[in-house]
């Protein structure tokens, strides 16, 4: 999987990172973490795509990773595979 994100970053000029799972609250230092180390990198770009695999969740938890993640990238855009469309749109 790793390979397959780093050929999509070079391919898309952008960071990519996979979501997997229900969007719930107890995971949002998890999201933190992982954004935070990706804006520490040098090559860290202004645009953020997102690969969502989610069966739902919380819509407060979908807010809370979106105001994470905007704060950190001046771009983000979501790829959805085989997503609650509700949750998912809120990334959109």
């Amino acid at each position: 999987m790793t390979n397959r994100l780093l050929k999509l970053e070079s391919h898309l000029s952008a960071d990519v990172i996979s979501f997997t799972g229900a969007i719930h609250e107890g995971y949002s230092p998890k999201v933190l973490g992982v954004i935070e180390a990706l804006s520490k990198t040098k090559e860290k770009k202004d645009t953020l795509y997102i690969i969502l695999t989610t069966t739902g969740g919380s819509a407060h938890a979908v807010d809370v990773y979106v105001n994470i993640i905007r704060h950190h990238y001046k771009t983000v855009n979501s790829l959805f595979l085989n997503t609650l469309i509700v949750l998912g749109q809120f990334f959109a």
